[in-house]
């Protein structure tokens, strides 16, 4: 059974009303700091946990934070173990309680206002719809990370300084015609579809070189065969910069349908340090967000939002991305 306020009590022979007033961090009255750290130190040794359902019946609020993904993209897909580790890192030691959820609520089984008992919510990539509707519609403070929506705080990567991390690498390793593969449909309602897409354009434009076309091509299919063959064989592309791992993948997979190595006979990049970029043969070099941070951040601006006293107006918080250079980038092949 977990140790309760009343067994710390008890162990250092002082009043419950003392021991309550230093878990809960009150102020107002003054403790000794030789008690509080005995108090703090005790409760740590008996693994005391608070009873949040308690605490929130005697404060009108639950000290649970709601943490809003998609079903599409599930709980393991992209970079959302890592913000969940920062989102708990920030969290965790103010006491929260968290939960996860992804599911996608019809008019007809949308849970009672009762039901959605929380404090905040963190929404991460692609909410369903109805999620945003009733969080809009509770009033309840909510901020987003990698997601973007209007009117709202949010952590987002830099999406246009890693874009030129990326063409940069290339350029110094003496790549030119540098083509894009672009997002597939499923994709197209993430800000950074139109923001990574932008970037190349316009940094290669800054490196006073055209886009090889098809750059703005949206495929239908997962097998990029005649993508890549237009872009390596037909456009003498000597690198490719794919939107993401996934995209990537599939990349190298058409490939090796055309009987064409990386790096040999062309170079790969792409986003997000994911599994399994780093077993593939050849590994992938890869634009990695900081998603551990970035939910880190996400926590804090939360945090920021339940504790201030008057309302603030909407922030966004761009984190930088970092390259990661492994072996399917390479100078170009000699002519």
């Amino acid at each position: 059974m977990a140790a309760t306020i009343m067994d710390i009590a008890r162990r250092l022979n002082i009043s419950h009303t003392t021991v309550s007033r230093v878990l809960n961090n009150k102020s107002g009255v003054p403790i000794a700091e030789k008690t509080r750290q005995r108090v703090l130190n005790t409760a740590r040794e008996m693994g005391y946990a608070p009873n949040l359902a308690a605490r929130s019946l005697r404060h009108a609020s639950t000290h649970v934070i709601a943490v809003f993904g998609s079903s599409y993209v599930g709980m393991w897909g992209g970079i959302t173990p890592e913000l969940m580790r920062g989102i708990v890192s920030a969290l965790q030691p103010r006491h929260y309680g968290i939960f996860y959820a992804m599911s996608d609520f019809g008019e007809q089984n949308a849970p009672s206002n009762s039901s959605w008992r929380f404090d905040g919510a963190i929404v991460l990539q692609s909410p369903p719809a109805s999620t945003l509707r009733r969080l809009a519609k509770s009033g309840q403070p909510f901020v987003c990370v990698n997601e973007h929506i209007e009117g709202r705080s949010a952590v987002l990567c830099d999406e246009a300084a890693g874009v030129r991390t990326a063409l940069d690498h290339l350029w110094k390793l003496g790549h030119r015609r540098i083509a894009y593969a672009n997002a597939t449909h499923r994709h197209l309602q993430h800000y950074s579809v139109v923001e990574r897409h932008d970037s190349y354009c316009a940094t290669m434009r800054e490196h006073g070189v055209t886009p090889p076309a098809g750059h703005d091509v949206i495929p239908n299919e997962d097998n990029l065969t005649d993508r890549v063959r237009t872009m390596i064989l037909d456009q003498d592309a000597t690198a490719i910069l794919a939107y993401d791992h996934v995209v990537a993948l599939r990349v190298m997979a058409a490939a090796h349908q055309l009987g064409l190595r990386i790096p040999q006979d062309f170079s790969l990049i792409c986003f997000n340090d994911e599994f399994p970029v780093a077993e593939v043969v050849p590994t992938l070099t890869v634009v990695a967000p900081q998603g551990e941070r970035m939910g880190q951040r996400g926590g804090e601006l939360l945090l920021d939002l339940l504790e201030s006293p008057e309302p603030s107006s909407p922030s966004t918080i761009r984190l930088p991305e970092q390259l990661v250079v492994r072996e399917s980038t390479a100078p170009p092949k000699r002519s």
